[in-house]
Order: C-alpha cells, then structure tokens, then sequence
C-alpha cells in the first residue's frame, strides 16, 4: 500500500469524525510531533558530543560560525 493511499485512507476516515474530534485529532498529531522534535534534537545533541568528544568537531562561536556560513 502506498504512503499516498495510506494518507488518503486516514483524511476519509478524519473527515468522518465530528469537528471536536477533528480537533482532538489534531491535539495529538501535533504533541507527538513536537516529542518527535525533541528527541531527533535529543539525538542531535548526543551526536554532537560524541563527535566533540573523538575530535571529529572543533567548538566555534556563534559570530565565527556565521562568518563561514555566510563566507
């Protein structure tokens, strides 16, 4: 079953809710996102540290990073 027919299925079955569930709906769609972010952040910072740790990174100021970035 294809990613597309999956979302097709879920926006029917939504649109068969009534509006406070709809919107109870979109309360937990949004939480679990929001978890979602802070762990991919979580894991992000994690894997920042390590690579600090081995000496694969090297620590930059804010003012020295946008330099590069914008160089």
């Amino acid at each position: 079953m294809s990613q597309n027919h999956i979302l097709d299925n879920v926006l029917d079955a939504a649109e068969g809710l009534s509006q406070g569930e709809q919107e109870v709906l979109i309360e937990v769609l949004h939480k679990r996102l929001v978890e979602l972010r802070r762990k991919q952040l979580a894991q992000d910072i994690t894997d920042a540290n390590q690579e600090l740790k081995k000496g694969q990174c090297h620590e930059v100021s804010a003012a020295d990073l946008i330099k590069e970035v914008t160089s």
